[in-house]
């Protein structure tokens, strides 16, 4: 996956996460979980852009897959 596709989905599903907590009337403390949300979306961000570190393409790959892997994971804590 590049870089750039990424950060879109990446995008995406915060916005999505946002969305949810905001309007789920079941949702407690939504405040606190929407700057949970957006504190991962920074922090999963400056980890896609660490790729530069990396010396080749499949441990770049690898990164991105890591760095996915733990977000949705993050996302769903938050969200649930």
């Amino acid at each position: 996956m590049k870089r750039r596709t990424l950060k879109k989905r990446i995008y995406h599903i915060i916005s999505d996460a946002v969305d949810h907590v905001y309007f789920d009337a079941d949702t407690k403390d939504s405040e606190q979980s929407i700057e949970q949300l957006l504190a991962l979306y920074d922090t999963t961000i400056e980890e896609i852009n660490d790729y530069r570190h990396l010396t080749d393409q499949q441990s770049a790959k690898a990164h991105f897959k890591g760095v996915k892997e733990r977000f949705n994971a993050q996302v769903t804590k938050i969200v649930s």
